[in-house]
């Protein structure tokens, strides 16, 4: 039925009607030829089709092996089963198959007619055999891989299986019962299902192991630990291209040994698969939170085009990878490069997806902060996009799912950059409570809530309120980043810039100090932003009575 409305755009019966109306059009109905209704069809595969659909059972195809060989004769221009009954049509495509003999044959048959007519007969009796020994070969070949296909299947579910059964096991250890009243985190079972993996639980079980490891990855990356996510990914992808080279090497050699190295190659695509690529996407955007941007562009590129090349240009895979490239080079300021993988994106989840997907609100936010904080600058097409997921997000989607924090969150700072501070106090502060709730009060996303609400304090007039709210976001950033992460020493020259408002000179200074000698030694690609703090001394000694000192920031 897939295959008849893909050759004709309909359904082989009619579809509309009662639930028994339907019922009686495919007990009773024949499917019209399909070259009746698109004439690029032939006879040959309007026939394969047709059987298949036959009402009676023993004039189906007995299997689906039986049916893609059908398919592989109709490719390859050979007789097929569904008329093999008929000797002449089986000589015919014979004869069509092999032109060059069949060319040699009329020339002779023109020389000396009479003579040859016996042996065309005795040649055509030889081939009419070897169609159909080709034919039996090539079913056989058929319902082996049919076999195969099915054994496939049953490893993979019980892959599946297995890794159900293992994180069941971790769950069911940390049940209150099990705890003994203790507290248990998410890390915490993390940790213990990392050990037992590390132990070998699963050595003779590599695809297992590798689906756990992926498991563990993702659920570290959204906990913000980015280290222990790419390690668990780089496992996990070893494991699943070690698998893939040894099934390719087995059936080429079925007396392979295997003894293959997990390292990367990133210049070797025969060993990737959908699932590496899924992989890969988590794997860059960790890397990126590591500030390691060559590999992780390596990795994001190579899952582009693995997931391009194995399920197509605009597929929801594809949109993945597109999605994560724009989520990179956002992060590394990178704002024009990263609108068009994101418009391609949307527009490929805009067509397969809801507009309320959090997916697709996912890929809106981040177009949006590309927009408004790239060269245009344009915050109408910005705001537009992030008020069209808002609406969405208030009659369909959970309110508290973390896309729509990060719509919030990115609105919120559209609005204190345009000076709207009204606007954003309540946007960021729902933000701040979705990502408090989901997250908890230490991970990264939590704290670039509060960092920016801090910012609308002390733009707003409430500097004693931004300390408080800096002091624990530079705590927070301070053990996650480390103290000389752009991200901390930025959180303290905006402290030391409440402090200057203060009045406090003594404290502000070394923190504007620190971040100003952190954004030269960082290099960033934002002058502007050295000028501003490097302007922040000036003030400061200005105002502290320190001319000498002024003067001598004054010429840095």
């Amino acid at each position: 039925m897939i295959l008849y409305e893909l050759l004709t755009g309909t359904m082989p019966y009619g579809v509309y009607g009662t639930f028994a109306e339907v019922i009686d059009k495919i007990l009773n109905q024949v499917p019209k030829p399909l070259q009746q209704i698109n004439v690029l069809i032939d006879h040959d595969l309007s026939t394969i089709v047709l059987r298949a659909l036959q009402k009676e059972k023993g004039r189906r195809y007995q299997s689906a092996g039986a049916l893609l060989a059908d398919l592989e004769h109709y490719l390859r221009g050979e007789a097929i089963d569904a008329k093999r009954d008929s000797t002449f049509y089986v000589l015919r495509k014979s004869i069509i198959k092999r032109k060059a003999a069949a060319v040699a044959i009329a020339s002779l048959l023109g020389m000396i007619v009479v003579g040859v007519s016996m042996s065309a007969y005795a040649l055509a009796q030889a081939t009419q055999r070897e169609v159909v020994e080709e034919a039996k070969e090539l079913e056989e070949r058929s319902r082996i891989r049919a076999q195969q296909s099915e054994a496939h299947a049953r490893a993979e579910s019980q892959t599946a299986q297995s890794a159900r059964d293992f994180l069941n096991e971790m769950l069911t250890s940390v049940a209150p019962g099990a705890a003994r009243g203790k507290g248990v985190s998410v890390n915490y079972v993390l940790e213990q299902a990392a050990r037992q993996i590390a132990t070998g639980r699963f050595a003779n079980q590599p695809k297992v192991e590798a689906q756990l490891l992926m498991t563990l990855g993702t659920s570290y990356f959204e906990l913000g630990d980015a280290p222990k996510a790419a390690k668990h990914l780089e496992r996990a992808i070893g494991l699943l291209r070690m698998v893939s080279m040894m099934q390719r090497e087995k059936s080429l050699n079925p007396a392979f040994k295997p003894t293959i190295d997990l390292g990367d190659n990133y210049d070797d695509e025969i060993n990737e698969s959908l699932v590496t690529a899924s992989a890969r996407i988590t794997l860059g955007r960790a890397q990126a939170l590591m500030d390691d941007y060559i590999v992780a562009e390596k990795n994001l590129d190579l899952a582009l085009k693995v997931t391009r090349s194995i399920a197509g240009e605009a597929s929801a895979e594809a949109a993945a990878s597109l999605n994560a490239i724009g989520w990179m080079r956002i992060r590394t300021g990178d704002f024009s490069g990263a609108e068009r993988p994101l418009r391609q994106c949307l527009a490929i989840r805009d067509d397969k997806l809801s507009p309320d997907d959090p997916n697709t609100i996912e890929t809106t936010t981040l177009l949006a902060s590309a927009l408004w904080q790239g060269p245009q600058q344009d915050h109408e097409g910005a705001e537009k996009l992030l008020r069209r997921s808002l609406a969405f997000q208030k009659n369909n989607v959970d309110e508290e799912h973390p896309y729509i924090a990060n719509c919030l969150y990115e609105l919120s700072h559209l609005m204190l950059r345009t000076m709207r501070f009204d606007e954003a106090k309540p946007l960021i502060t729902q933000c701040l409570q979705i990502r408090t709730k989901i997250f908890g009060p230490d991970h990264r996303d939590t704290l670039h809530a509060l960092d920016l609400l801090a910012g609308l304090e002390a733009t707003s007039g409430n500097p004693r309120t931004a300390e408080t709210y800096l002091l624990q976001v530079i705590d927070g950033y301070t053990r996650i980043y480390g103290p000389s992460d752009a991200l901390t020493y930025r959180a303290e020259g905006n402290l030391g810039k409440v402090y200057y408002r203060l009045g406090n000179y003594e404290k502000s200074e070394p923190l504007v100090r620190a971040w100003y000698e952190g954004l030269v030694a960082a290099k960033v690609r934002e002058p502007d932003m050295i000028d501003l703090a490097r302007l922040c001394m000036v003030r400061l000694y200005e105002d502290w009575g320190r001319e000498e000192l002024a003067e001598e920031w004054r010429g840095k």
